[in-house]
């Protein structure tokens, strides 16, 4: 989320500039044309007939242009002159065989810029009226070095549309491989849930088999605690039946009648006792063995469960951090979508432009 937020940030001052990028070639996606116009200005303390034209360019830019080509053209350098840039009287064989005075300059015009130029020959200011060849020159000039501007300055516009373009279409291949590693990355993570949940699955399996275990352990408890209450009594019971008998042998014992033949029957039946003592301790001894047997089955059954539980509670918290960072990353992922998207629009915007600005260049030919 946190890198997505960085490039969300960082495409925010890219938008702001393809805005003013737009704004300053908005103008250009129409083929430019010129219309020359004719107004009087003041130059000096004369009011003169001047030749105007608007150009869609920047001031300052076309202004630097225009200086160097009459100065590398004509040898054309102005001095300030009430606002207009004018000459010493001079020839400008391009134009005339005689001598001139040569008025300029430059003015914002709203967004355009405007160029103002006029000729002085023999105290006349040239008109297309006056002087229809003269004038039909000078434009022809002005209309030369307008076409050649106009080829420098689309093409400058072009390659910054150009390069804004390239740099967006390489914004949206970081993005798409931005979303390759999140769908990467929510692909393993939809692998691991998987298997994490089949693993889930097995621990339960185990868990109730545990739990089905320890109800039937504790039923053949039961039953060994039953058993062994059961041997206990028939040992008490043996035990008092020998008491019995015991008590009878002591009697002719004490009276010397144990070689009688009341005497040989009790010693025999007091050795058959005790050998059926012998064996009933024998059972009860087994039944107790069997109970501690079943005793620590249960607790070893009971532990076996308690550790597939942990075991449980550890896989269920591993299949909810899954779901927590799948639910981050397709988050990131429409936001990315959302950013891919815009991105995509600018790029085709971008390429529209440049297909504008390309197309009016073409225009500038008929000019």
């Amino acid at each position: 989320m946190k890198n997505l937020l960085l490039i969300a940030a960082l495409c925010i001052p890219t938008l702001l500039s393809a805005q003013r990028l737009d704004k300053q070639t908005e103008r250009l996606m129409t083929s430019p044309s010129l219309t020359y116009e004719q107004h009087q200005y003041n130059i000096g303390t004369a009011t003169a007939n001047a030749t105007t034209v608007k150009i869609n360019a920047d001031t300052d830019e076309y202004t630097k242009d225009w200086k160097n080509y009459l100065e590398s053209n004509f040898t054309i350098e102005g001095k300030k002159n009430n606002g207009f840039l004018s000459t010493q009287r001079m020839v400008i064989p391009q134009w005339s065989t005689d001598s001139m005075t040569f008025h300029y300059k430059t003015e914002r015009d709203g967004d355009y810029t405007r160029l103002i130029v006029a000729a002085e020959q023999k105290g006349v200011y040239v008109t297309s009226e006056n002087n229809p060849e003269l004038s039909s020159k000078i434009k022809a000039s002005v209309t030369t070095q307008i076409k050649s501007f106009y080829v420098k300055y689309y093409d400058k516009h072009i390659a910054e549309q150009q390069k804004y373009f390239d740099g967006q279409v390489s914004d949206l291949e970081k993005l798409r491989k931005k979303q390759e590693k999140l769908n990467s990355k929510l692909e393993s993570n939809n692998k691991s849930k998987q298997k994490t949940e089949n693993n889930i699955r097995e621990a339960n399996s185990e868990a109730n088999k545990k739990d089905g275990d320890i109800k039937s352990l504790n039923s053949q408890l039961q039953n060994n605690k039953n058993a062994v209450t059961q041997a206990q009594k028939e040992v008490d019971a043996q035990a008092s039946l020998i008491t019995t008998k015991e008590g009878e042998y002591n009697r002719l014992n004490y009276s010397g009648s144990l070689n009688t033949k009341e005497g040989e029957k009790v010693i025999k039946e007091l050795g058959k006792l005790r050998t059926k003592q012998e064996k009933l301790q024998s059972n009860l001894t087994k039944a107790s063995s069997n109970l501690t047997k079943t005793e620590n089955a249960i607790l070893k059954a009971e532990q076996g469960k308690s550790k597939q539980e942990a075991k449980l509670n550890e896989l269920q918290s591993d299949s909810d951090s899954f779901d927590s960072k799948n639910s981050n990353l397709k988050s990131d992922l429409q936001v990315l979508q959302k950013d891919m998207k815009d991105k995509q629009d600018l790029i085709d915007a971008a390429r529209n432009n440049l297909d504008k600005l390309k197309s009016a260049k073409d225009g500038i030919s008929s000019l």
